[in-house]
């Protein structure tokens, strides 16, 4: 088994062409060529001698690092001639590795006479100690600014001598997190532009002679001048800077700590070091908005800078407060700077229902602030997954509370336990009045869930919200069951809808009768006697002989109707529910209440005769005639009994008027009984 600590390594040289001479492991294919191209010489010009360079690049596999060192090889006795060591360093260890330079120590220049077995077998890193190296002290600003915050990320460092920028170029690619060193590409030494799969290497050092040569390549690059002892810096540089010369290693740590999130991406490096800068100042609250403000600044598009919103405003790699991060983000002025899809606000507002106390205790806060598009998105996630028993909260709650959660998530308004209390009923209700266009398509679970809590709100009512096509859902309930009760103040509110309530009915010819008569007590008939929708609907109701309560009590109340209009169609109603009434008066059993509501359009009788109910129904109905309320036409049809048809008549003969209305009406039947039995004395 490999261990952490091993690095392999390879050779390349000359050997009838430059090739590879030995390795401690078997390369693949791609591997193998690109470390033969990168191991040659690094551009032209191969009669003089050249201090040795160091390269370092990602291998073409993925899983290894290069660091290589060059030496020219001027006893092959061929122009041009190179001896190249390779070390292969794995990434986890390159993660880990806080002092490269000890890396320098395993290179071994090779000669013929020792041969090449030393470089067939894996090597094991020395103990990662401080180096005995003098930190550079003369370059790392000039070098950190032109990198990380020019105008090009591509930099050439001139120098006397290639040596003269190792301990700079190392100590530039020690001072980055893992992802970016993984990545970093860079050469002390070239004669000429170097690339790797057509991208120009990160750092390069070159000869005074040969920078007008390296600079001649089709990508712009930044040629570093000697820096001025008194060049001042921006406070990202001086912050990386004391972490180049190991003064403050705390920005090492930090990217230890964070850099695993992190992409290999050299632009991230200013905007990360000054966010460091940023976490280690005030309270959370505030680092927070600082951090949030900064980061609109430095990428003002909603999809720039996608990795860095991604690592330190998402996945929170710093380790701030998730509820300030997602009340800054929700409150901030500078939204439009945040793809809403890449901050993934409602995930992280739901998930805070894992405490319960600390998602409602946000999701009112949020409803209570004017928050920004990207705080809408905390409180749809929050209302998405809010436990229904949160509700009595919500009842309990401020109104703006409950209609913000209710205009959100409309299905709230259709559980029963928003309906259960009786004394926040009108407060649900008025919620949903406040957004009753989001909730109109769930009108009918909306009413059901109230009515199976037997809710009962008045001010407002539910046809108040919902308006007349709330009459709809209710019957449609109340006739799914017919024993359901109504309850008081929804009956109150159907019968100031009686028209509606007449449309269901024609609608429904196959209702139950129990529905039917529950409607036609609470129809209010004064406003719809004319409507032949009700005559339609009661001759339905009547038209097999039935005399239990309910229909007496319908009865009673569209005869004592009928009496007190005057108009063709109110002798029609009366013609429909008499015989019931009457009948139900000659066996005892009209309800005293059903009495007393016809009593005042009843002519008294005799004394004697008061307590007769059927005798002064039968002089009411021979009144409404004779007096003209009621059209003679509608005589005939006023009961089917010929004997109580008969007692009418003789009711009618007593007066001239009577006598009047009965010759009219014999002129207007074909029935010669009828007319036989109004004309004879």
């Amino acid at each position: 088994m490999e261990s952490k600590l091993e690095i392999q390594q390879a050779l390349h040289g000359y050997s009838d062409g430059h090739r590879k001479l030995a390795s401690s492991f078997r390369l693949s294919k791609d591997t193998e060529r690109q470390i033969l191209i990168l191991s040659d010489l690094s551009g032209p010009g191969g009669n003089d001698q050249f201090d040795p360079y160091i390269t370092g690049y990602p291998v073409e596999s993925g899983d290894y690092y290069a660091l290589a060192r060059t030496w020219p090889a001027p006893e092959m006795g061929r122009p041009g001639c190179v001896w190249t060591h390779t070390l292969l360093i794995g990434l986890d260890l390159l993660s880990h590795l806080n002092h490269p330079e000890i890396l320098l120590s395993l290179f071994q220049r090779p000669s013929l006479e020792a041969g090449f077995n030393d470089y067939s077998k894996a090597l094991i890193l020395p103990s990662d100690a401080a180096s005995e190296s003098a930190p550079d002290t003369m370059w790392g600003g000039v070098l950190i600014h032109a990198l990380y915050g020019g105008t090009s990320p591509y930099t050439v460092l001139p120098v006397k001598r290639y040596s003269a920028a190792e301990i700079p170029f190392l100590s530039v690619w020690r001072l980055q997190w893992p992802g970016l060193r993984k990545s970093f590409t860079f050469c002390t030494g070239v004669r000429s532009q170097r690339s790797l799969d057509g991208e120009v290497f990160h750092l390069q050092g070159a000869l005074l002679r040969d920078v007008r040569r390296v600079d001649r390549g089709t990508v712009p690059l930044t040629v570093i001048e000697i820096p001025s002892p008194n060049c001042v810096h921006e406070e990202w540089v001086y912050t990386a800077l004391a972490a180049y010369i190991g003064v403050d290693n705390s920005l090492m740590d930090f990217f230890e700590d964070v850099g695993y999130r992190l992409p290999g991406d050299t632009t991230l490096f200013r905007p990360i070091v000054q966010t460091y800068s940023i976490l280690n100042r005030g309270r959370p609250s505030t680092v927070v908005n600082e951090l949030i403000l900064y980061t609109a600044k430095e990428f003002p598009e909603p999809d720039a800078g996608r990795d860095y919103k991604r690592a330190f405003l998402v996945e929170n790699v710093a380790g701030l407060p998730e509820m300030d991060l997602i009340k800054g983000l929700a409150l901030t002025e500078t939204y439009a700077s945040f793809n809403v899809h890449v901050l993934q606000m409602r995930q992280r507002a739901a998930a805070f229902w894992a405490s319960e106390e600390q998602a409602w205790g946000l999701l009112v806060w949020l409803l209570t602030e004017s928050h920004n598009p990207l705080g809408e998105q905390a409180i749809l996630g929050l209302t998405e997954a809010m436990p229904t028993v949160r509700l009595q909260n919500a009842l309990a709650s401020s109104p703006e509370v409950l209609v913000g959660i209710i205009r959100r998530e409309p299905r709230f308004a259709s559980e029963e336990s928003l309906w259960r209390d009786p004394s926040k009923q009108s407060i649900a209700a008025k919620a949903l009045l406040a957004c009753r266009e989001e909730l109109a398509g769930q009108r009918d679970e909306i009413i059901t869930a109230a009515l199976k809590a037997k809710a009962d709100p008045i001010h407002p009512s539910l046809f108040d919200v919902f308006g007349p096509v709330a009459v709809e859902s209710v019957l449609n309930w109340m006739n799914e069951f017919p024993a359901r009760e109504i309850p008081n103040g929804l009956q109150i509110g159907l019968s100031s809808r009686s028209k509606e309530m007449l449309n269901w009915l024609e609608s429904h010819p196959s209702a139950y009768r129990e529905t039917v008569s529950s409607i036609l007590k609470m129809i209010n008939l004064d406003v719809v006697a004319n409507s032949p929708i009700l005559s339609t609907a009661l001759k339905r109701f009547f038209e097999e002989p039935n005399f239990d309560n309910v229909s007496i009590s319908v009865a009673a109340k569209v005869l004592q109707s009928s009496f007190g209009a005057a108009t063709p169609e109110s002798v029609d109603l009366a013609a429909i529910a008499f015989d019931v009434v009457y009948h139900a008066a000659a066996a005892s059993c009209l309800p005293d209440d059903a009495w007393y509501g016809l009593l005042r359009f009843l002519p008294s009788s005799n004394w004697w005769q008061d307590w007769d109910r059927c005798e002064r129904l039968r002089k009411g109905i021979a009144e409404r005639f004779r007096t003209e309320h009621w059209p003679v036409k509608g005589l005939v049809g006023i009961t089917k009994d010929d004997r109580v048809f008969a007692e009418i008549i003789d009711e009618l003969r007593q007066w001239y008027s009577g006598r009047r209305v009965l010759a009219a009406a014999a002129e207007l039947i074909d029935d010669n009984s009828h007319r036989a039995l109004m004309l004879s004395e």
